[in-house]
């Protein structure tokens, strides 16, 4: 879990400080802790910078703390910690700017030394780097093969804090063509962060379009389906992307972390084949699919396919009609010619006109119960292969 402003708060040290505006930026990430000896800071400022200030070199310039936060915002730093010894109460025009922005800004006691400040949260930001670190090497390690037994995971994991025994694996997938993999990652973690209250410990591990989340496994089936929906619709309003999320079976044991991986995998594999409206799914809704899986490439089902449908396609195409998508519908509604002209907005003439078109052109019997079941598993089959 990464270090957030909330979490600098929560520090002993920083008991006295007063977080004056931008709290919807608590959950802004801190990677860095810098001081300010100079009044223009833009070419030392970084991203998830956390600014600590007295503010004596800008006590004398105008605007210059709203030029301050306008600039550590644009840079992407994650706070600002001030004394206002120097430059006096922040004004209602900054704080106003700094809410709109989602800014924080903290003030701090005139009598607290900034190395008061400095030290513990650095600290802080070693500790949770190391065990991010630490998490890295032995996640690539176990899906690697590297580690073989579950004892010898249980030795690596001692001083990792990882959640316990058992625990539910997480798969964000992000369609992001022209960004790093490291984005990937940063924005997940921003958005988990903002999700922290619904969500206990949690460790983020390293992956590319698929960004892999470990955390315990207490949350009932539905809860963890709701938080995954909740994150990936917050990274489609915050960062205009397209994600959705797989969900493991519990996992028991660190070397079965592999399966679970795999399983949540292929649960967004099967999510994004079936074109569902929905962005989070349990792999456990989808064993039947996790078997069509094994069908991709299979020359003999392909065949058979093409010999069903292949007349229905080449109509469809030279006439522009949709008999594929009424034979798709009839049999989703199990041969019920009621429902199919119910879903497809169609006079009851009309269907019967397309199905026996159809019939004609297949020579199949659309009554028969036996051919719309083998129809219904050849339409389910389809976009797997």
């Amino acid at each position: 879990m990464s270090v957030t402003i909330k979490d600098v708060l929560e520090l002993p040290a920083y008991k006295d400080c007063r977080l004056i505006a931008g709290s919807r930026g608590i959950y802004n990430i801190v990677l860095y802790a810098d001081g300010m000896e100079v009044p223009d800071i833009k070419p030392w400022l970084r991203p998830h910078l956390f600014m600590i200030t007295t503010g004596y070199s800008i006590r004398n310039l105008p605007n210059a703390v709203m030029q301050l936060v306008l600039d550590l915002h644009h840079a992407g730093c994650a706070a600002l910690a001030i004394k206002t010894k120097f430059i006096g109460e922040i004004s209602a025009d900054v704080i106003m700017a700094a809410e709109e922005l989602g800014f924080p800004i903290i003030v701090v006691p005139d009598g607290v030394p900034a190395s008061e400040l400095f030290v513990p949260l650095m600290n802080l930001i070693y500790s949770e780097q190391d065990t991010q670190l630490q998490s890295n090497y032995f996640f690539i390690d176990l899906m690697n093969g590297a580690i073989r037994t579950e004892e010898e995971a249980k030795l690596r994991i001692q001083p990792i804090r990882w959640p316990k025994l058992p625990f539910r694996l997480l798969l964000f997938h992000i369609e992001n063509k022209q960004r790093s993999c490291n984005y990937n990652e940063e924005i997940l973690k921003k958005s988990l962060c903002y999700f922290s209250d619904k969500l206990e410990r949690y460790i983020l591990l390293p992956g590319n379009d698929n960004v892999p989340v470990i955390l315990s496994d207490i949350y009932k089936d539905d809860m963890l389906t709701d938080v995954c929906t909740q994150v990936c619709a917050y990274i489609r309003q915050q960062f205009g992307l397209t994600v959705c999320a797989g969900i493991s079976d519990r996992v028991e044991s660190y070397i079965g972390l592999r399966q679970g991986f795999q399983d949540a995998l292929e649960a967004v594999k099967i999510g994004v084949i079936e074109k569902s409206d929905k962005t989070a799914f349990q792999i456990k809704d989808f064993r039947l699919e996790q078997v069509l899986l094994d069908f991709k490439g299979n020359a003999r089902l392909q065949k058979c396919l093409d010999e069903t449908f292949s007349a229905l396609r080449d109509h469809d195409r030279r006439h522009k009609s949709n008999l594929m998508e009424t034979l798709s519908v009839l049999t989703a509604s199990l041969g019920s010619k009621v429902n199919t002209a119910d879903r497809l907005f169609l006079h009851r003439n009309t269907l019967i006109y397309r199905i026996n078109k159809i019939e004609e052109l297949t020579g199949m019997d659309l009554t028969d119960s036996n051919t719309i079941s083998r129809l219904s598993f050849l339409f389910k089959i389809q976009p797997f292969l």
